[in-house]
């Protein structure tokens, strides 16, 4: 699996850790667009990095990240989606 940021608007930007194997929370929250990450997992071997202040930054919709993460709540901003092994 590759990881990948997911806008808003739909688009994806595929990322790679600079060590070419582990992203550091640094990358993660440059994945998400800054701010405090809270991660969730949307399957057994993946999570989503969202922006933890998205609904106070009034951040638009993600509808995919929302489909992405079952429909459980609104997701907002830009979601970073990557494989569980990858987290440093």
């Amino acid at each position: 699996m590759i990881a990948y940021s997911l806008n808003p608007d739909g688009t994806k930007v595929e990322r790679t850790p600079a060590n070419g194997k582990k992203f550091t929370l640094e990358e993660m929250r440059a994945a998400i667009g800054g701010g405090y990450i809270r991660l969730v997992t949307i399957a057994k071997d993946t999570y989503m990095g969202l922006d933890e202040d998205g609904y106070m930054k009034r951040m638009p919709f993600n509808a995919v990240a929302s489909s992405l993460y079952g429909g459980r709540e609104p997701l907002v901003g830009t979601a970073f989606i990557f494989p569980k092994k990858m987290l440093a």
